[in-house]
C-alpha cells in the first residue's frame, strides 16, 4: 500500500521519535532535575532573605540599645562628676579656716599630724578605722 507521501512522512517521523525517545526522556529528566534545583535554590534564597531581614531588625534593635546605653553611661558619668564636684565643695567648705559653723570630729592624733590639711586628717582617720576593723576580725 503505497500511500501518500504525507503518510510516509508521518511514518518516518514516528520512527524518528521512537529512535530518539530515550534521548528525549533523558533530556526531560535533566530539565526536571534543573527545575528541582532551581526550586530548591529559590527556597534557600527565600530563607536567606528572611534571615537577612531578621538580622537587619536585630541590628537596628542593637544599635538603638547601644545608643540608649551610651546615653545612660553619659548620665552616670555626669552624675559622678557632679558628685565629685559637690564632695570637693563640701570638703573645701569644712576645711576653710574662716567658716565658723561646720565641725568635723577626728581623732586628735590625726589632727595633730595634719594641722594644715583636713583631707589628710580624714585620710589618717580612715586608715586608723580600717586598721582597727582588720584587727577586730
Amino acid at each position: 500500500m503505497s500511500g501518500s507521501p504525507y503518510l510516509e512522512h508521518i511514518a518516518y517521523l514516528e520512527q524518528e521519535i521512537e529512535e530518539h525517545r530515550d534521548q528525549i526522556e533523558a533530556m526531560a529528566a535533566k530539565i526536571n532535575g534543573y527545575r528541582r534545583q532551581r526550586d530548591e535554590m529559590k527556597r534557600q534564597l527565600d530563607i536567606a532573605l528572611e534571615e537577612m531581614v531578621e538580622l537587619r531588625k536585630l541590628t537596628k534593635g542593637l544599635e538603638e540599645e547601644n545608643r540608649e546605653l551610651k546615653k545612660e553611661c553619659q548620665r552616670l558619668k555626669d552624675g559622678w562628676d557632679d558628685a565629685r564636684i559637690k564632695d570637693k565643695e563640701r570638703l573645701d567648705w569644712l576645711a576653710d579656716k574662716n567658716q565658723a559653723i561646720g565641725n568635723v570630729t577626728l581623732p586628735t592624733e590625726c589632727v595633730e599630724r595634719n594641722l594644715t590639711s583636713l583631707r589628710d586628717a580624714i585620710d589618717c582617720a580612715m586608715k586608723m578605722g580600717s586598721e582597727n576593723h582588720r584587727s577586730s576580725d
